[in-house]
Formats: C-alpha cells, structure tokens, sequence
C-alpha cells in the first residue's frame, strides 16, 4: 500500500511542479493527463459544444426513430467526429506535425529502447 501512497503523492507533486492540476476550479485548463500538453482552443470549443450536440442528436433520434418513424429504431447510427487530445497535432522540431498518441508513442518506445541498452 505504501509503494501506492507514494505513486499518487508523487502524481501529485508532478502536476503541481507543471501547474497542471485537473481539478482546479479557479484555472480550469484542459489538459492530457499522459503528456502534460494544453489542449488547443478548437478542442476546447469542441469539448463546451459536446453535451449541446448530443442532446440535438438524441431529440433528432427520438423525433425520426421512435415519433414519427421516419426511420426504424434499429438503423445505423454514424459515429460522432469528435476532436480528442489523442488525435490532436503538434508541431515538432523538424517542422513536421504529429498526432500526440503518435508522440506520446515514439517518446515511451525510445524511453523503452533506453532501457534495453542499459
């Protein structure tokens, strides 16, 4: 239990040190947990619009599936293209883009080939 205590103070100390703590009201950003980055302004915009989009899609789906029966209960629903921190793009140094999972990818596979030569 301790080797867990210390897990999360040291979780902790960490968010302090970047000032990323998630839960802080007073300065609410929006940030990944895994890398530390700032989501962009058009993931927040997204992320606000969120619960007022689905609300329409659940009245659009109520109104044309179970009202007027336009379309049966059972038709496909298209999945939502949501923006995510995963699939946000960054600018790295070689003046290129990537995802940040793609970054975040690359950056544990180095850290593992690190450990390997060691």
């Amino acid at each position: 239990m301790k080797k867990d205590e210390q897990a999360v103070q040291d979780l902790q100390l960490c968010m302090t040190d970047f000032e990323a703590e998630p839960f802080d009201e007073s300065n609410p950003t929006l940030r990944s947990l895994q890398s530390g980055l700032v989501a962009s302004p058009e993931l927040v915009q997204d992320f606000n619009m969120a619960l007022q989009d689905g609300q329409t899609q659940v009245e659009t789906i109520l109104q044309e599936r179970v009202f007027t029966k336009i379309k049966t209960l059972t038709a496909t629903i298209h999945r939502n293209k949501r923006r995510n921190l995963a699939s946000e793009k960054i600018g790295v140094s070689s003046g290129a883009s990537m995802t940040v999972a793609h970054m975040e990818r690359s950056g544990l596979a180095a850290l593992l080939d690190l450990a390997d030569g060691s």
